[in-house]
């Protein structure tokens, strides 16, 4: 329980730091899917090594606890810091890398089939911008580069490459585009014979993968990763919904560390809505006064159309902040519309 506590409690007590609620929001769903129950699921149907085996016996070949937010991604860093824990992953204080982009979750696990042991690297990150700017496919490749970098003198020395180990880098995208909607894409190293017919063994190049798992964006009840993520992940589901779907569909086991980290991401995703409809409310305020008040209103109204507010939300809000009867409230509301 201390572990379980100590891997979350910096960023839970960074409210009281000045921490906003969106970051707040974004280290409870890292610290969520760092949960080993749903690291196997995303290991179950993301990576051929975990392909077979049930949840419970996935958890079991997680080593020790999944690093969240601490190992830095830059080069120069990375083997730097590997070279001062060479045993075990478990979580420590990095404060000397601050400012430097770090994995969202990392962690070592261990796939048994026949009798070979395979050791695996597994980098998980959180997305919610599909397209930053550049391909997450591009930058998938880079973090399991740097993972394979970094594994020289701490998991291998000097030419001895036969130990290096196999990287997954898998991005769970919780707003894709619509073509990319409820989707795993995987991108691999492949051998392509050009003259002759050659092969090499797979193991000898299959040392990278970079996993794209799309949601759906709503809850469908299908029985793998994105329905189940689909279900934690949903915006508006109360608390309580999403663990009995947890339970009863996908047999996850709501420990009181997961179950709290469900409420909060509840509460906080609440909070950023709700502080961004004030926010709405204010500006068409201030765009009442300075242009009257019934331009204000207008805009007040399409701020909150704009943000998903219902109609009925629209008018209570603008009875209260304006002053006005039900009737008038209405009639602005149905008049933006028009």
């Amino acid at each position: 329980m201390e572990s379980e506590l100590n891997a979350l409690g910096k960023t839970i007590t960074a409210e009281g730091r000045g921490m906003d609620k969106r970051s707040l929001l974004d280290a409870e769903c890292k610290a969520f899917l760092a949960d080993k129950q749903i690291l196997a699921w995303i290991l179950r149907d993301c990576t051929p090594e975990f392909r077979e085996y049930s949840i419970p016996d996935i958890m079991s070949c997680i080593e020790g606890e999944p690093e969240i937010g601490t190992v830095p991604v830059d080069k120069d860093l990375t083997g730097k810091y590997m070279a001062e824990k060479v045993t075990g992953m478990a979580d420590e204080d990095t404060s000397s890398y601050e400012g430097t982009v770090r994995y969202d979750i990392r962690f070592k696990a261990r796939a048994r089939h026949e009798d070979e042991e395979t050791e695996l690297i597994i980098n998980v990150e959180a997305q919610n911008n599909f397209k930053p700017g550049y391909s997450l496919v591009t930058r998938g490749i880079y973090y399991c580069s740097r993972m394979i970098s970094a594994q020289m003198e701490t998991e291998f020395s000097h030419s001895d490459y036969a130990g290096m180990k196999k990287v997954h880098s898998i991005w769970v995208c919780i707003r894709p585009n619509k073509q990319w909607k409820g989707s795993i894409t995987t991108y691999t190293i492949g051998e392509s014979n050009i003259l002759g017919n050659a092969k090499s063994d797979h193991d000898d190049y299959d040392k990278m993968q970079v996993t794209l798992l799309c949601l759906d964006g709503k809850p469908t009840g299908k029985e793998n990763v994105v329905g189940m993520l689909d279900v934690a992940l949903a915006n508006g589901m109360p608390a309580e919904e999403k663990i009995r779907q947890l339970e009863t569909k996908y047999d996850i086991k709501v420990t009181n560390g997961l179950e709290g980290r469900l409420e909060t991401m509840c509460n906080y995703s609440k909070g950023v809505y709700d502080d961004g409809i004030e926010k709405g409310i204010e500006q068409g305020i201030e765009q009442g006064i300075e242009r009257g008040m019934e331009k204000g209103i207008a805009g007040a109204v399409a701020i909150l159309k704009s943000m998903g507010e219902p109609f009925e939300k629209i008018v209570e809000r603008l009875m209260q902040q304006y002053g006005l009867s039900k009737d008038e409230a209405v009639k602005y509301a149905r008049a933006d519309s028009q």
